[in-house]
């Protein structure tokens, strides 16, 4: 009797979908460096998908930072949604392809303690690879200019002397 042993692919190192997601625990709000999180993943075939959700521990603005190992050619891809608390639907907050390094993603956005935030890492087109995962969390950003047209502020030109005619000076934050 002749056998054949098929295989079953890689094995994948974390779940595929926000129904598994693998939780990750932020550092706690008292701790030194509060709502922090490290790990490393491996997309191991081409459309893999490694999800994680995590809650908030601080009220503030986080960093979820995808990075290529040295070693690896993965162009990485992230997607952050919002849990409904009520329902539990996701809601779409940002996706980045390449605002890190090289090819690496960097999405940043708002979060709320207590909330839950869910994070889909995967490669652009068929890239595969290992990745770091880092999240950081910060102090809320706040804007000091509109970010619309329709609600932009009016700069008003120099009329003096004493000034470059038609010169305006202004100062912010990007």
């Amino acid at each position: 009797e002749q056998r054949t042993l098929l295989s079953a692919g890689p094995v994948d190192d974390y779940p595929n979908s926000a129904d598994t997601a693998q939780l990750i625990s932020l550092t706690p709000a008292e701790s030194a460096h509060p709502g922090v999180a490290n790990l490393a993943g491996n997309l191991e075939e081409a459309l893999d998908h490694d999800v994680f959700e995590f809650v908030a521990t601080v009220n503030g603005f986080v960093s979820v930072a995808v990075g290529a190992d040295t070693e690896s050619s993965l162009d990485s891809y992230v997607t952050i949604s919002h849990r409904n608390p009520v329902s539990g639907a996701l809601d779409d907050v940002t996706s980045d392809d390449d605002s890190g390094p090289d090819r690496d993603s960097l999405a940043q956005f708002e979060v709320q303690v207590g909330d839950s935030y869910v994070v889909d890492v995967s490669g652009y087109g068929d890239s595969i690879g290992q990745y770091r995962l880092d999240i950081t969390t910060g102090p809320v950003l706040l804007d000091d200019y509109p970010d619309s047209p329709d609600t932009a502020q009016v700069i008003e030109l120099s009329r003096t002397e004493s000034d470059a005619p038609g010169a305006a000076s202004l100062s912010g934050n990007v």
